[in-house]
């Protein structure tokens, strides 16, 4: 007799798999070392790779293994309070929800927990070692216990490490320093100086978008002009990239933000006229649903013949996921060519 219990599980675990909206900084991913991602997190957030299903099992995993910390801490007689409390920094616009706070002796000594396969583990014996780390998410932990601790009020903290395949567990102790904490704060003040001038120019590109009238192609024309021109100015208010291939390679932006060189590795340009053609009338017939569907359909169609998962095809950009069924996203690129 088969149950089927992994395919129910994975259905679910597929569901869970989402983009979420990002409005503010986040005190979980402040510490990421490149600033021109941190602005994308609110500026491109729905550019975002959305998880794989090996991902979102890992991220699934960590709440787990946060969860069974917390319940052997009450099994050993250590009280965890202020569970899940929202700390919230107004002149930075900087919000996150902290794991907990360790009731020990009279002192409150904050708590964040991680979990880490073993070989990671391993490598990660005190606060430095995260801060070094060659990947982009160990160097968040410090900041974001940084941060908390500032918001609780706590003088000292406890990043708590598990090894998810054997059991083992390390507290890293950490002090509360307020250059540190400075530090990213004004980071915060940066990112939301470079994130209001680019929602500024997006703001009047499309408030001119709604007066255009696409019907008539001197109005598409110009609107194209005028966008290409907003993302030449949107370029110059996001940072600069940076050149480091692991921090590149994890980051959730790399498909729009790679250097050229590593970009050309990944995608393909394909000169397509008559697919351009039909793109810019799809984007233009959105309202008119029977036509849009007719043309989506054809697109969608040609696109999976050609074989390829990521195409670049004039002003737009084609992602291919295939499986059981074949899912395709399109849009216009975030940078004009």
């Amino acid at each position: 007799m088969k149950f089927n219990l992994t395919d129910k599980l994975l259905r679910h675990v597929d569901k869970q798999r989402k983009v979420y909206p990002q409005h503010v900084n986040r005190i979980s991913s402040i510490g990421f070392p490149c600033l021109r991602a941190c602005v994308y997190m609110i500026t491109n957030w729905h550019d975002k790779e959305l998880p794989t299903r090996e991902l979102q099992l890992i991220f699934n995993e960590g709440r787990h293994q946060e969860k069974a910390v917390k319940q052997d801490f009450e099994d050993a007689g250590i009280k965890v309070i202020r569970q899940e409390e929202s700390v919230w920094f107004e002149a930075e616009r900087l919000s996150g929800h902290a794991d907990g706070v360790i009731i020990y002796g009279r002192a409150q000594i904050g708590l964040e927990i991680k979990s880490m396969s073993t070989h990671i583990f391993n490598k990660i014996n005190s606060a430095e070692d995260l801060i070094n780390s060659e990947y982009g998410y160990h160097q968040c932990y410090v900041p974001q216990i940084q941060l908390y601790m500032c918001g609780q009020g706590l003088k000292n903290g406890i990043i708590f490490i598990k090894d998810k395949n054997s059991g083992a567990f390390k507290e890293l102790p950490i002090v509360s320093n307020k250059d540190w904490q400075s530090f990213y704060f004004a980071k915060c003040l940066s990112i939301n100086i470079r994130v209001d001038k680019i929602k500024s120019v997006l703001k009047e590109t499309y408030q001119i978008k709604e007066l255009a009238d696409f019907s008539k192609r001197k109005d598409f024309n110009d609107y194209l002009e005028i966008r290409n021109e907003a993302y030449k100015l949107i370029e110059e208010y996001l940072p600069e990239r940076i050149k480091e291939d692991n921090i590149c390679k994890e980051c959730p932006f790399n498909r729009i933000c790679l250097p050229d060189e590593v970009r050309q590795e990944r995608i393909a340009v394909w000169i397509n006229e008559e697919l351009e053609e039909l793109l810019s009338k799809r984007e233009i017939l959105k309202e008119n649903r029977a036509e849009y569907e007719r043309i989506d359909s054809e697109v969608k169609e040609k696109i999976k013949d050609s074989g390829r998962d990521f195409l670049i095809i004039g002003a737009f950009e084609v992602k291919v996921s295939r499986g059981k069924t074949t899912r395709i996203d399109i849009k216009r690129q975030a940078v004009a060519e």
